[in-house]
């Protein structure tokens, strides 16, 4: 019994290069290929976030000049009130 698994493991089966090589340039094209897309999407998305972010500041600052334009005559409205 030893014997036939001695003389199953040294057999070499034949391997065909061409088609093992050609597997393994479509698995590297395919990793190189999602690495990229992966780094474009990571780019547009963090294009899109400044742009919505830089619009959010902005509109946050018309907010904060407009509530202080409101109470910036309250002195002196408050001056000329007689009571």
């Amino acid at each position: 019994m030893p014997n036939r698994l001695l003389a199953f493991r040294s057999m070499k089966l034949p391997v065909r290069s061409g088609w093992v090589r050609g597997l393994l340039a479509t698995l590297l094209a395919a990793l190189v290929a999602a690495f990229v897309a992966g780094r474009i999407a990571e780019h547009r998305t963090l294009a899109a976030l400044a742009s919505s972010t830089a619009q959010d500041a902005r509109l946050r600052a018309a907010l904060l000049d407009s509530e202080i334009a409101r109470f910036r005559l309250v002195p002196l409205a408050l001056a000329d009130d007689q009571n």
